[in-house]
């Protein structure tokens, strides 16, 4: 009576939350019914898509001949045991050739593996030193806020192995184009930002790393951030003017120049008197945060002769600091000289790391592109096409009813079909725009844009856009997914599609700048034309996750995988040999192991002798 009782209630329980799930449901359905239509409607702007050349000029970037490609992912596993956590990262390669010629020729059907271009690493860290290796476990109140402190440390790992094989793979003359299953803006965002903080802190262990050129420095991790190895442009406005000036006097300092007066910088840099003024400010308040190792003392600004080194002493200690953590074995991975390596620390040579490949694939002319299979990103319809409008019409509206790019490009390649024949990718756009929206001040005429968060991003550093490759010959709205892919800019090839946008900045007290930044208009970029061609001609249609993507970082990301999983078993026979081993001397067995894991082996030995 009492279970058919249950069972009644538990029936009309159900009942009620299907009725009220189906017309929440309905009501959802009508509203993207709703921003479909909104979209067939919409003006359609054939501006903001680029449809596949055939044969763009590859030869003009790459040059004629037989090269190779790379594909580079990372994996990471974290087992617990007795109160020690064991990580394991790797990072691994495949590599196929590609002929240049009147036409790019991809063999991505012979992909391989790399042996050349594969790192792991395992490395155990006892519970108690977390908080040494990422501190702000210190600060954690809850055990999820603990366990992402945990998960930082691998992750963080994993993004350097995968940027060190994307180094060495840049150093091989043979290949020509790496791609990463990673934006490359994505990671330089947080990590620059945890070299900021690490500045801010005031010490690292980085510099315990001696080079050639003597001891690394905060200063020079600071300095290659900002200016590269000196090759990079730098803005001349709002927080960006410092180091446009450092650069400024470095250039000076190797020409052999006694230094610059104000009059100079305000020349030289092509600013207002009160703009050098602040420029000047912000140098010396750098200077004095490094304990006046910048500047030379005197009534010209100079920099000291230290300074020069810089990047060198960047380059080496990355090599250092590649060893350390994924070749050596005499020395636990995370210690110098007795000092933790921090989160802060890995993060912020995964900034320099970011800044040396841009550099080299502009100097060794080789094509970078980090790709991402799901973003949220929205700076493409809330940003880009906006301020594009506003420069063109003089005016900008809501461009679609949606909010995220990839939903938006998603929903109109499909409702107009007909229109946006694959392959297609979208404009390339500076990333600058992310951190930009547009606006009209009619106090300051000619204004476009405003910082969203008080600064605009450092300018012509990197370039993004998205793409699409596939449709179903039977019924071509049915199509492969929207990714997007950043890449580094190229002066070379790049520097006709830079606009000028007038962009207020600094807050409260917001002057207007001027934002000089990659825009592709009417004429078209070689290099997302090369970008779209290389993607085009090197998915696998043939495999459902493959259809869309780049077969090089499907069989990267399957191989990682199998490593990852494969370590997981490594890790636990290390741990039960090992410390069990000390468990049983202290009677600590329970420790040594998560209730969770025992409950549920044991649980799976009951399933298997057919108990309950």
């Amino acid at each position: 009576m009492i279970c058919s009782i249950l069972v009644e209630g538990v029936a009309l329980s159900f009942s009620r939350d299907a009725k009220r799930l189906r017309s929440s449901t309905s009501k959802l359905v009508e509203l993207m019914e709703r921003r479909i239509s909104a979209l067939r409607e919409c003006s359609f702007i054939p501006l903001y898509f680029r449809p596949l050349v055939s044969s763009p000029p590859a030869a003009e970037f790459f040059s004629e001949g037989s090269f190779k490609a790379v594909g580079i992912d990372g994996s990471q596993s974290t087992e617990e045991r007795l109160e020690m956590l064991l990580f394991y990262v790797c990072a691994a390669a495949y590599s196929c050739s590609f002929e240049v010629s009147s036409e790019i020729e991809i063999h991505a059907s012979t992909a391989e593996r790399d042996e050349a271009l594969t790192v792991s690493s395992c490395i155990p860290l006892w519970m108690e030193d977390v908080v040494e290796v990422n501190p702000r476990a210190l600060y954690a109140f809850s055990d999820f806020e603990f366990k992402r402190s945990i998960e930082s440390i691998p992750n963080s790992l994993m993004t350097l192995a995968e940027l060190h094989i994307a180094l060495k793979a840049l150093a091989n003359d043979d290949v020509k184009v790496v791609l990463l299953d990673r934006l490359i803006s994505g990671t330089y965002g947080p990590s620059s930002r945890d070299l900021r903080r690490l500045i801010m802190k005031g010490s690292s262990a980085l510099e315990e790393i001696a080079t050639p050129y003597g001891n690394l420095s905060l200063l020079d991790l600071r300095l290659a951030l900002r200016l590269g190895d000196g090759s990079l442009t730098v803005p001349a406005r709002s927080v960006h003017g410092a180091y446009a000036l450092i650069k400024l006097l470095i250039e000076a300092k190797r020409r052999g120049e006694e230094g610059l007066t104000p009059s100079d910088v305000k020349s030289k840099l092509r600013v207002s008197k009160d703009a050098a003024s602040s420029f000047i400010k912000m140098l010396r308040k750098i200077d004095k945060e490094h304990g006046h190792k910048l500047l030379e003392e005197g009534d010209r600004l100079s920099v000291k002769s230290e300074v020069m080194d810089y990047w060198r002493r960047v380059s080496y200690a990355l090599e250092v600091l590649f060893n350390h953590l994924f070749e050596q074995d005499e020395e636990h991975p995370l210690l110098i000289h007795e000092r933790w390596l921090t989160t802060l620390d890995l993060n912020a040579m995964t900034a320099i790391s970011l800044i040396k490949l841009l550099v080299e694939a502009r100097r060794r002319r080789k094509l970078v592109l980090g790709i991402a299979k799901d973003t949220n990103a929205t700076d493409f319809l809330r940003s880009a096409m906006p301020i594009l409008e506003l420069k063109r019409r003089g005016d900008f509206r809501r461009t679609a009813p949606l909010r995220s790019d990839r939903a938006f490009l998603t929903i109109l390649s499909a409702s107009r079909c007909s229109e946006l024949p694959t392959p297609w990718r979208t404009i390339e756009y500076d990333y600058c725009y992310s951190t930009m929206r547009p606006h009209v001040d009619l106090g300051l005429p000619g204004v476009e844009a405003i910082a969203a968060r008080k600064v605009v991003f450092h300018e012509q550093l990197i370039v993004k856009g998205y793409f699409q490759l596939r449709s179903s010959p039977h019924d071509s709205s049915v199509r492969s997914p929207v990714f997007v892919y950043d890449r580094p800019f190229y002066p070379e090839f790049d520097g006709g599609h830079v606009v000028s946008i007038v962009c207020l900045e600094g807050g409260r007290n917001a002057k207007p700048w001027e934002v000089r930044a990659f825009t592709e208009s009417e004429e078209r970029s070689l290099i997302g034309d090369l970008a779209l061609a290389f993607l085009s001609r090197s998915d696998n249609p043939a495999v459902i996750e493959g259809l869309g993507y780049n077969q090089l970082l499907l069989l990267a990301d399957k191989y990682v995988k199998a490593l990852s999983r494969q370590a997981k078993s490594m890790l636990r026979g290390v741990a039960d040999l090992d410390l069990v081993a000390v468990a049983r001397k202290y009677k600590a067995f329970f420790a040594a192991r998560r209730f969770r894991d025992l409950r549920s082996e044991a649980e799976h030995m009951r399933e298997r002798v057919g108990g309950v």
